[in-house]
């Protein structure tokens, strides 16, 4: 058998390459406050697809802004209020990408929260969902948690103490309800660049009455689901639900048990006194 030789065809293989050009694949802080350190985002540093090495710099800044070539991570401190366009660019082997934004650059102020915390004497059920503002109440009603109010200078960034009564499901989210009764000691922060504020505040949960825990297992065993209730509030223990002279008004938070990632369904019912 004949061999045919590439070269004598005129063809010559080459290295697979990719001829994909980089992206930028993060998103930056676009506010910053006078005379304090900004940075892209939560961790400083962009992020990008691309075949490595990937280097950095910039095609339009601040004239004191200053970028790290290997990492990205951007140097600045703005000294006066102003609108601030960045043109950030990331290149590989195979090309560059350009990512313009603006950062908005505002006096500093200070991080406070601005809801008001429960009266010293109110009195919460065990289970039951507590909230801090009229506002979470409407925003929990369109099926999304709740959201700390507070003030600042954007970014502002949350956390609470580490308790059996507060979840902190993301950034400025949260959820506060105890599993048991007793007193629960509540110590939220909201933070930025120019500080930390806090908002310290005790709870106390009464367990359920015997003819609540009654109702709610008589609800839960009518399901055809078979779901147990995530949620349970009563009228005249949550000022959502207007208490009525016939007897309580219950709201139910049922999770279907056949999928845990399912909408969250929501049952109103009414009941007379035991």
């Amino acid at each position: 058998m004949q061999r045919i030789s590439w070269a004598a065809l005129g063809l010559i293989l080459l290295p697979a390459t990719s001829l994909a050009t980089p992206v930028i694949t993060s998103q930056p802080f676009t506010t910053a406050a006078v005379g304090y350190a900004w940075q892209y985002d939560d961790d400083g540093l962009p992020e990008a697809d691309g075949a490595a090495p990937l280097s950095w710099s910039l095609a339009t800044a601040p004239a004191d802004m200053v970028i790290s070539n290997l990492t990205g991570r951007l140097f600045w401190a703005p000294a006066t209020a102003g609108s601030y366009p960045v043109s950030l660019v990331v290149t590989d082997a195979d090309g560059s990408a350009t990512q313009d934004f603006a950062v908005e650059a505002e006096d500093a102020v200070a991080p406070a929260f601005a809801f008001e915390p429960p009266a010293p004497d109110a009195v919460f059920t065990t289970g039951e969902l507590v909230w801090l503002s009229a506002e979470d109440e409407a925003t929990f009603a369109l099926g999304q948690a709740p959201v700390l109010d507070a003030l600042g200078t954007p970014p502002l960034f949350f956390a609470a103490d580490d308790v059996f009564c507060i979840t902190v499901l993301a950034n400025g989210m949260y959820a506060i309800a105890s599993p048991l009764p007793g007193a629960c000691d509540v110590h939220l922060y909201v933070s930025n660049w120019v500080g930390t504020a806090e908002a310290v505040f005790t709870l106390d949960f009464d367990p359920p009455t015997d003819a609540q825990q009654r109702l709610v297992a008589a609800l839960t065993a009518d399901r055809t689901e078979g779901a147990a209730p995530l949620d349970v509030h009563f009228s005249g223990l949550d000022s959502r639900i207007p208490a009525t002279e016939a007897g309580w008004q219950v709201l139910l938070y049922f999770a279907p048990g056949d999928s845990a990632a399912s909408p969250v369904s929501i049952d109103t019912l009414e009941f007379t006194h035991a």
